[in-house]
C-alpha cells in the first residue's frame, strides 16, 4: 500500500539533511559565542548553544526512527517525528531573536 505521505516524508529528509549538513560549521563555530567576559552565565545563550549542538543528534536520530516506523506502516508517526528536528530550529531561531 502506497501512502500520500511518502512524498512529503522524502521533502523533510532532504531539507533536514541539507540543514543538518549546514549546521556542522555552525556547530564549530558556536564555543566563540562564550568569548566575551561573563558570557557563561547567560542562561539564554547556554541554551541556545546545547540547541545549536543537539541539533545534529535530534535530526539524524528522529529521520532514521521515522524511516522505520514508516517500513513498519506506521505512516502518520513517521511523518510526525520526521518533523521533530524543526521544533529545534525554531527554538534556536526565538532565542537568536532574544538577544540585544
Amino acid at each position: 500500500m502506497k501512502s500520500k505521505l511518502r512524498p512529503w516524508l522524502r521533502a523533510v529528509n532532504i531539507i533536514v539533511g541539507c540543514t543538518t549538513f549546514f549546521s556542522l560549521p555552525v556547530i564549530m563555530m558556536s564555543p566563540m559565542m562564550f568569548d566575551a567576559p561573563e558570557s557563561s552565565e547567560n542562561k539564554l545563550l547556554v541554551f541556545t548553544f546545547y540547541a545549536i549542538i543537539s541539533y545534529p543528534i535530534v535530526a539524524i536520530g528522529s529521520l532514521l526512527l521515522a524511516w522505520l516506523l514508516f517500513k513498519k506502516e506506521l505512516y502518520k508517526p513517521s511523518f510526525i517525528l520526521s518533523l521533530l528536528p524543526f521544533i529545534d530550529l525554531i527554538l534556536i531561531i526565538i532565542c537568536l531573536s532574544q538577544w540585544n
